[in-house]
């Protein structure tokens, strides 16, 4: 695991096993100028103060007056030129989250002490016992991903990786294809004919429809699983 020394601005690696106490951040990902590369570390971007982006600084600054003496940020602790890498990463990135010590959430476009229609959406779906967690049903699931926006399209599709905890290669550049794979994937895992249950329109009941619309079994991305919060298991196919 590579970690980011506060102080030093400079990587540290770790066995997995055994990292010390570290700090992570949560953030919604800006534009190119505004985040660091594990090459824009390696080449010293973050030596002078002129050239760190503030969002890393606030993190490291933040983290030290906590008393840690590391932290992990998804930009720069991965080398996303290794594929190989990558993969590992995205495969373990929900175990670093839950093994950090602390997780600073920041939130680019949402003015400080506000409550912006975006963070409010967040906190609703993050309003879920272990219990509904565990229990959840594959289109319930989907669902929580449905307005989810990230910086690659691809991306979309990944985030779903840790939520039904599959491990599959990272094609960048695949496009919508991306969403396909997760759910033969899901469809192989768990069997949930759930995963049928989107487009659905809330205010329309079953006796209501006068047609029916023909095309593919699976959902061409997570926002299709918009209205299918309360979307039970359906039981094996």
């Amino acid at each position: 695991m590579r970690l980011l020394n506060v102080d030093t601005y400079t990587f540290e690696k770790f066995f997995y096993a055994d990292p010390p106490p570290y700090a992570i951040l949560s953030h919604t990902w800006g534009v190119d100028s505004e985040e660091v590369s594990y090459r824009d570390v390696l080449d010293g971007r973050l030596n002078s103060v002129t050239t760190r982006p503030p969002k890393v600084t606030g993190c490291c600054l933040i983290a030290k007056k906590d008393g840690y003496q590391y932290v992990w940020i998804d930009t720069c602790c991965i080398d996303k030129t290794n594929s190989v890498e990558l993969q590992e990463a995205i495969n373990s990135v929900f175990r670093w989250y839950r093994d950090a010590a602390i997780c600073y959430a920041y939130l680019s476009d949402v003015p400080t002490g506000s409550r912006a229609p975006r963070f409010e959406t967040q906190d609703s779906m993050s309003a879920f016992s272990p219990g509904q967690l565990h229990h959840a049903s594959v289109a319930q699931r989907m669902s929580w991903d449905a307005h989810r926006v990230t910086k690659r399209q691809e991306d979309i599709a990944y985030c779903l990786l840790r939520i039904f905890g599959i491990a599959m290669p990272m094609i960048y550049g695949e496009g919508d294809k991306a969403f396909r794979r997760p759910q033969e994937q899901i469809i192989e895992d768990f069997g949930d004919g759930s995963i049928l249950a989107w487009n659905l329109d809330l205010n329309e009941s079953l006796g209501d429809r006068t047609q029916v619309t023909f095309g593919t079994a699976l959902a061409p991305a997570p926002s299709h699983f918009a209205n299918s919060r309360r979307v039970v298991n359906l039981g094996p196919f």
